[in-house]
């Protein structure tokens, strides 16, 4: 009887043991690929024109790139990678974590530095978040090949290197606030709306998400977003990489390229390896999205609420919940690629779900899909930090502020219709 109690406590401590291990080891491994002090973050900002006011400059930043563990579509482990962005020099503090989405890629290329959506990173950093920035899995150095649109792969790439993160900190020696934001662009809104939900349903005992601000996100994935497959569009190649994606992980045919006509079941196929951009595959596209596919395809997507394609959309499609913590969606109301739409949508089904607090909020009514990102980031980062000020809901952020960057916005506007 002792020896059966010795051996049961045993194997409890060891799993213990190994649940730990598990839970600590998300990190791979992580290099410092650029590093720019203070006074280089201010010669950038100066050349890019950049007011201080509007995007102050507390810090430098080391930019690492990172290997770290996250999981597949059916919950094996899966090596993927990003970057992570550290503010460094200045008054020693603990830094607030931001997890950032970035937009559609379909090519595997990512360098590291201030170009891009890193640039946005970059200006959270200098400020004086950590910043948690993924590849997404099959994108950058991971392994498989990206589901797009994929919610838990999206979500848990962020909140995997969030993880990893953590075990850099105890490494490189800074700290952490504890206070957790998220945000990101095009994909990356609806990747940060799936990873609000996940952090608040399944981790809120470890992670105290303050607010998310999704950007310009396809959100309405099975209503507003679908009606561009029906009409001309500047973004054909979307609907192939969502149907590639989806039939991994929901196994909707036997062979995906059953779902296209000729020549296409043939041709786009291949186009999805990593080695192209979207441009190189909307170039081989029709004009009209559905186009691509068999006309029976078509008829029961339109017909059949229980079509399987349309049921992976509803599956990665985040309208039926309340979320707790505040919530900012940010959109232009001529984006050509992501309609506005889908953040007035977003707002009312989850304000009527009960949530706390979800507010639309445009960011000009004349910028398309790229003018938009930089400007909703400044909202972004105006809303973040009214919470750091105390702000249970949420602001738009000083006045001064808004004003200055409305000039700027009006400034671009013209420089666009030139």
């Amino acid at each position: 009887m002792r020896f059966i109690l010795l051996f049961a406590t045993t194997l409890f401590l060891l799993c213990g043991w190994i649940n730990h291990l598990d839970a600590q080891t998300h990190l791979i491994s992580f290099e410092k690929k650029v590093s720019y002090s203070k006074a280089q973050v201010d010669s950038i900002w100066k050349a890019r024109s950049i007011p201080l006011f509007i995007a102050p400059v507390k810090y430098g930043v080391d930019f690492y790139e990172v290997m770290y563990w996250t999981k597949w579509h059916d919950g094996s482990p899966v090596k993927a990678s990003g970057v992570v962005l550290v503010p460094t020099g200045g008054k020693p503090k603990a830094f607030h974590l931001l997890a950032y989405h970035h937009g559609t890629k379909t090519n595997r290329d990512r360098d590291v530095g201030f170009q891009g959506e890193q640039a946005i990173c970059g200006a959270f950093a200098v400020a004086g978040f950590a910043v948690a920035y993924p590849d997404y899995v099959g994108l950058g150095k991971g392994d498989k090949f990206h589901l797009y649109h994929h919610s838990e792969t999206e979500a848990y790439s962020s909140i995997d290197l969030m993880r990893a993160l953590r075990e850099m900190r105890q490494k490189l020696g800074f700290e952490l606030s504890g206070k957790v934001f998220l945000s990101g662009y095009s994909q990356g809104g609806h990747a940060t709306m799936a990873a609000h939900r996940y952090l608040e349903e399944r981790h809120a005992d470890e992670f105290n998400l303050v607010a998310s601000s999704p950007m310009s996100g396809a959100y309405d994935l099975t209503g507003v977003q679908s009606e561009v497959m029906f009409r001309p569009y500047t973004q054909q190649g979307y609907l192939p990489y969502l149907l590639i994606g989806y039939n991994e992980a929901y196994k909707l045919y036997p062979d995906v390229d059953m779902a296209f006509k000729s020549p296409y079941d043939t041709l786009l196929t291949h186009l999805f390896d990593g080695t192209r951009t979207l441009g190189a595959v909307n170039r081989l596209m029709p004009p009209i999205p559905k186009d691509v596919l068999k006309d029976e395809m078509v008829e029961d997507y339109l017909r059949n609420p229980e079509m399987p394609f349309r049921k992976a959309l509803a599956a990665n499609t985040h309208l039926d919940w309340a979320p707790k913590r505040p919530m900012q969606l940010c959109y232009c109301d001529t984006d050509e690629q992501v309609s506005y739409r889908n953040a007035l949508v977003a707002e009312e089904r989850l304000t009527g779900n009960g949530a706390y607090s979800v507010r639309a909020r445009r960011t000009d009514s004349r910028f398309g899909h790229r003018e938009c990102a930089k400007f909703s980031a400044m909202n972004t980062k105006m809303y973040f930090d009214s919470f750091l000020r105390g702000s249970k809901k949420g602001q738009k952020g000083p006045l001064l502020k808004r004003m200055l960057i409305s000039i700027a916005r009006d400034v671009q506007a013209r420089k666009n219709s030139d």
